[in-house]
């Protein structure tokens, strides 16, 4: 006869591994699992991940009465234990000042408790100021912090200015949030360890400016007012901005970052200052579309970002922004990848062999689609006038001589696709691999040109790949 033996594994786990499976439980489980045993008593109370969320009783008076006083007490029988991570999701109700007393309660609490990283997510009934405690950026041990404010305004204390070189903060995030023009100067001057800015969806500011000796890493995404960026961070490593707007102000960005290696810019084109080239970049993507309110004439150019950068190892960009490249030289570009955000046409094709003169080191290629791609007829196969074949001729030739891998994502499958696939196979004579991605089906026709086509390298290796395979 069989016998089967439940065995308990859970209880066998190091703490360690204990408290990071509490890390993905809400607070109403962690409170169920400390009725289980002593240990697990012991572990629920000092598990150094916590989260409040009040979804499930925001509009129920007496459970999230019942939520903040079990939160009270549930702190209180810590007794000052170590946090590690503090998540707090709250609803702060139109007139009542006891929720906000709340939050800044258990922010003090964390504090108390030597937290190392702080989320809030505060959803306001009506638009309101939120303002950090004090003792909150004065934390020795506070390393992290996140704030969602849902498009409400973000104060700092009235006494940062006094606070210079006492705020450790090394990470800070900022998302839906209001700033005045004087957030940038604040951060600058009393966050001396700030290794890390990210903002995303920011509002009412039109200026930052930021000096910053010790900033790594900037990220700026989807800024709804902003109309000048000015960055002085001789530690700046990793750039991510992604700019678009829909009116007529002139816009500025300007980077003072000699240790740059990172630079990703989306967006529309602004007007682009640097004090001098990134001469230690390493990777550059450029995607960049013109304000579709403005003329082409008076259309911000993009040839200083291109001259500041041309030192990078690999450059990403859309096939819209190639024919800014051509009068600049790119001597250390290895790895080039192109998104292309329509069919090809004879003008795309041929923006790409003539950027291949300015790239003489390339290495690897990948053309692909562009992500926010619109559906194309395929039916359609015709070009301008007088332009069917010969695109790449003798003229824009340009000896590949250390390609070696090419990815190409096709489109349409059509006679322009077919000429540029030539054109890779004829000039570059160390290449190696050709992988074409293609959404079935594959035109016989197109595979037997690609196929027959004539080959510079004897050591090529073509690839069919349907897409999603």
């Amino acid at each position: 006869m069989l016998t089967t033996i439940s065995a308990d594994r859970f209880s066998g786990l190091p703490d360690n591994l204990a408290y990071h499976i509490f890390s993905f439980l809400k607070l109403k489980d962690i409170t169920r699992l400390s009725l289980v045993s002593k240990r697990f008593k012991r572990l629920c109370m000092s598990t150094p991940f916590l989260a409040f969320d009040d979804t499930n009783c925001r509009f129920d008076e007496a459970k999230r009465a019942q939520m903040m006083n079990y939160i009270d007490r549930f702190l209180f029988l810590r007794k000052g234990t170590h946090i590690h991570r503090l998540y707090i999701r709250w609803y702060l109700r139109k007139g009542t000042i006891g929720d906000e007393y709340r939050v800044v309660s258990w922010l003090h609490n964390a504090v108390l408790c030597n937290v190392k990283h702080i989320m809030l997510d505060l959803v306001v009934e009506v638009e309101s100021e939120f303002t950090l405690p004090t003792s909150l950026l004065s934390c020795a041990s506070l390393e992290a912090l996140t704030v969602r404010l849902d498009d409400d305004i973000f104060k700092l204390p009235n006494s940062i200015s006094t606070m210079s070189g006492s705020i450790f903060l090394k990470s800070l995030t900022l998302q839906s949030v209001k700033l005045d023009d004087n957030f940038g100067i604040s951060v600058s001057t009393c966050c001396k360890f700030l290794k890390e800015l990210r903002l995303r969806d920011i509002k009412g500011v039109k200026c930052i400016v930021i000096t910053s000796s010790s900033l790594e890493l900037l990220a700026i995404l989807k800024p709804h007012h902003l109309v000048h960026l000015l960055v002085c961070a001789e530690m700046l490593r990793s750039v991510v901005v992604e700019w678009r707007f829909d009116s007529h102000e002139t816009r500025l960005l300007h980077l003072s970052t000699p240790s740059l290696e990172t630079l990703l810019w989306k967006g529309n084109k602004v007007n682009f200052s640097s004090a001098g080239r990134f001469d230690n970049l390493a990777k550059v993507g450029i995607f960049l579309r013109p304000y579709t309110g403005v003329d082409f004439i008076t259309q911000p150019q993009i040839d200083t970002v291109l001259q500041a950068v041309c030192s990078t190892k690999c450059l990403a960009l859309l096939d819209i922004n190639i024919q800014d490249c051509l009068q600049t030289m790119f001597p250390s570009l290895m790895k080039l990848h192109i998104e292309v955000s329509a069919a090809f046409d004879v003008d795309l094709v041929r923006n790409m062999a003539s950027l291949f003169r300015v790239t003489p080191n390339l290495h690897h290629l990948s053309i692909k689609r562009e992500f926010e791609f619109r559906y194309i007829d395929n039916a359609s196969d015709q070009g301008k006038d007088g332009e069917d074949a010969g695109i790449c001729d003798a003229w824009y030739a340009a000896s590949l001589p250390f390609l070696h891998d090419v990815t190409m994502e096709l489109i349409r499958q059509d006679k322009y696709e077919l000429e540029l696939i030539k054109y890779l196979f004829k000039y570059a004579g160390c290449l190696r691999t050709i992988a074409i991605f293609y959404v079935p089906p594959l035109k016989s026709h197109f595979n037997r040109e690609v196929i027959g086509c004539k080959k510079a390298s004897i050591l090529v290796q073509l690839k069919f790949i349907r897409c999603g395979a």
